[in-house]
């Protein structure tokens, strides 16, 4: 049976070889092999000693980690631990969108034993967290670095940033769908995405806010071929 390339899928109850998955998701052989090594696809149903099919689901599988790993940035191994949590049925929705947000936390060099600065903050915040959390470990070295740096962030102003985060927070978890894989792809691709977002409106607002005040904000030029 040949795919449609314009639906860009084909039924579920029929079945296609891996160079026809190649083909409807434009994904090499060699990749689809590869994510099938790793386990971030699911194996096909074996017709053959050699020869396996596919169906829809692997359609949406490979997107789906195409997606993770090339937009959401995350590694082979950290879309894995998010496909296996996809795939326990004793995960429910809340446990999943930890995996996918765990995924996100990028490595530390040199996990801590303890965080006094990052407690100091989380603390009067009132928020729930875990020391054993990378993200915590993260914030840690962060607010070091801002003390190193001596940038005049009190802990006023660093209260006051990080109300507005759990603001935008629970905006983000407001949108989630209940659908796994869509929740997945929602936390993760939505935050890497959201994240460069908050960075440039952050920028802008300063712009505006200095204007507002009387100064002058250079112009950048652009950029020419």
């Amino acid at each position: 049976m040949r795919v449609n390339p314009q639906r860009g899928c084909f039924p579920r109850r029929f079945a296609v070889r891996i160079s026809e998955l190649s083909e409807v998701t434009g994904m090499p052989i060699a990749t689809l092999k590869f994510y099938l090594r790793e386990g971030v696809l699911h194996p096909g149903e074996a017709q053959a000693k050699t020869q396996s099919f596919y169906d829809d689901s692997h359609v949406e599988r490979v997107r789906l980690v195409r997606a993770l790993t090339e937009v959401g940035g995350l590694s082979i191994a950290a879309t894995k631990m998010v496909v296996d949590a996809m795939n326990d049925p004793q995960v429910d929705r809340l446990s999943l969108l930890a995996t996918a947000q765990k995924s996100l936390a990028p490595p530390v060099i040199v996990p801590r034993r303890e965080h006094p600065l990052a407690r100091q903050l989380l603390d009067k915040l009132g928020w729930e967290y875990s020391d054993g959390d990378r993200m915590v470990d993260l914030l840690e070295r962060q607010l070091e670095v801002a003390a190193e740096a001596d940038v005049g962030m009190t802990m006023a102003h660093m209260v006051g940033l990080a109300r507005l985060a759990h603001d935008i927070a629970e905006v983000d978890i407001s949108l989630v769908p209940d659908d796994a894989t869509l929740a997945v792809r929602n936390t993760v691709l939505g935050t890497a995405v959201s994240d460069k977002l908050l960075i440039t409106l952050r920028r802008l607002a300063q712009s505006d806010v200095a204007r507002r005040a009387g100064a002058e904000t250079p112009q950048l030029e652009p950029i020419s071929d």
